[in-house]
């Protein structure tokens, strides 16, 4: 039984693109900016093409969607930032958006946000050790991507200027490794 474990982890195979939080922060205070880098590693044996987008406050709307999320301590759950309240329409998916990445490729964004309550939630008005990860999720059926919303024919005419595109875009859900830091209380004017 064992052995079947350890030989399945062994085959499984590896997903085609990684995230990566990189250059994160060790330590912000309460209302401070989290800012670090946010890298897309082509893992596949071809290219492939990738919606980039910031890890922001700013809530995306239509998919792919890239979310942020956050762990305190000793919690079982990760929680979304909650993201301001925006206007559900959102401009509609160019073919410009989709970029290639090549073979072993490395693609890097940023992951911003600042940690107030609107963005954060609760937890940002306890101090405390928190660990973030990043998700990207492409799993969502091509009309979705497309924004808008647009009237017809404009909607089907925006889905075939993008298919080819988006055949090329990995299908899953992509989960970067946890990052730790440390949350401190809002700093004082004397030490600003």
């Amino acid at each position: 039984m064992i052995t079947n474990m350890v030989f399945g982890l062994i085959l499984a195979p590896k997903p085609p693109l990684s995230i990566e939080v990189n250059d994160a922060p060790r330590k912000i205070s309460v209302g401070g900016q989290w800012k670090s880098k946010l890298a897309n590693l082509n893992q596949s044996d071809t290219e492939l093409r990738v919606v980039t987008a910031n890890g922001t406050e700013f809530a995306q709307s239509r998919p792919p969607f890239l979310k942020v999320f956050i762990q305190k301590q000793g919690a079982k759950e990760w929680t979304p930032l909650k993201s301001p309240p925006i206007c559900g329409n959102s401009n509609p998916l160019t073919p410009d958006e989709f970029r290639p990445l090549a073979k072993a490729q490395r693609q890097e964004g940023q992951v911003y946000f600042s940690w107030t309550t609107e963005v954060v939630g609760q937890a940002a008005v306890v101090p405390g050790r928190y660990a973030l990860k990043v998700v990207y999720d492409t799993t969502s059926p091509i009309d979705s991507w497309i924004g808008g919303p647009l009237p017809e024919p404009a909607h089907s005419q925006a889905r075939e200027a993008i298919r080819p595109f988006f055949n090329q875009v990995p299908r899953g859900v992509f989960e970067s490794k946890p990052v730790e830091f440390v949350v401190a209380a809002t700093t004082s004017a004397r030490a600003r």
